[in-house]
């Protein structure tokens, strides 16, 4: 999922750390990349589930004034769901019972993710320095 804020004047690295650190508190473990046009924030679970195959990570493009934040997080499961409903015949129901549970703690993760993100644009706003 992804949001995109405009006429905020937001100081990007201020909001990746701030992002950064909300992963940590909840345990997880990160690991942030940037670049000049976008920072990357990857996260693990302290225990990374088995059936992601590719990892959790939030996306921050684009300048102060005009930037999206994107989350892949609980899509990540809808590929093990359903090669567990495909199997479930042959012992598969398990997995995707485990892969749904899993879906729905992302899913309650980056609710709490997003109501975080929403109030701390709200308080950078016009924290980027006017060069």
């Amino acid at each position: 999922m992804q949001k995109t804020w405009t006429n905020r004047n937001v100081d990007l690295a201020l909001l990746s750390g701030a992002i950064e650190r909300f992963f940590k508190d909840k345990g997880y473990i990160t690991k942030k990349l940037d670049s000049e046009e976008s920072a990357r924030i990857i996260f693990n679970m302290p225990r990374t589930p088995k059936g992601l195959k590719d990892r959790m990570r939030v996306d921050i493009t684009g300048n102060t004034n005009d930037f999206t934040v994107d989350v892949v997080a609980s899509e990540l499961t809808l590929e093990s769901i359903r090669l567990g409903l495909f199997t479930k015949f042959i012992g598969g129901g398990y997995i995707a019972l485990k892969n749904i549970r899993l879906k729905e703690e992302l899913e309650k993760m980056e609710n709490e993710f997003w109501a975080f993100t929403e109030e701390k644009v709200f308080s950078l706003s016009e924290s980027a320095k006017n060069l």
